[in-house]
């Protein structure tokens, strides 16, 4: 029988289990929330007072709490999962590459709204979110999927295998 190399503390919250699906619940109530860019939101206080607050883009919360449960489980990707997230970075690097092409905007990463002046690239860039946001979903769905596979759903005691 194979050892494994989980160490249990015997702390609620610290087995690679319990990290892994508390991350896979995250996940799952990141995407069941209205998906949306971010904006600033200005106000202006009775007193003239006021203040500029910006609001979350709950899209790329999403999308980063996707990437993280991947990096998280990444060491118990089975060989379908492997390919699936090799073919998801391609297909991200393209939608990446592809954006920054078609912008006007001279430079090698992706900015923010703020960056984008003219009415097309602001488009450009509402249209990557949403196509980014699609590929992470595809990306979560797989990873389920995988997370199934492998039994980390399965209550009771024992490791991830």
């Amino acid at each position: 029988m194979e050892q494994s190399t989980e160490i249990d503390l015997g702390e609620e919250g610290l087995s690679f289990k319990e990290i892994a699906l508390g991350l896979f619940k995250k996940c799952s109530e990141k995407l069941s929330v209205e998906l949306r860019g971010g904006y600033h939101y200005y106000s202006k206080g009775v007193d003239g007072s006021g203040g500029e607050t910006y609001v979350v883009d709950t899209r790329e919360e999403a999308c980063n709490c996707i990437m993280s449960y991947a990096l998280v489980i990444l060491p118990k990707f089975d060989k379908v999962m492997k390919e699936s997230f090799r073919v998801f970075e391609v297909k991200l690097d393209k939608l990446k590459a592809e954006f920054i092409d078609s912008t006007s905007v001279d430079e090698e990463i992706i900015l923010g709204l703020d960056h984008y002046e003219t009415k097309e690239d602001m488009l450009l860039l509402e249209t990557f979110k949403i196509k980014k946001l699609e590929l992470f979903v595809t990306l979560f769905k797989d990873l389920s999927l995988c997370t199934a596979r492998c039994k980390y759903f399965t209550f009771g005691g024992g490791t991830f295998e």
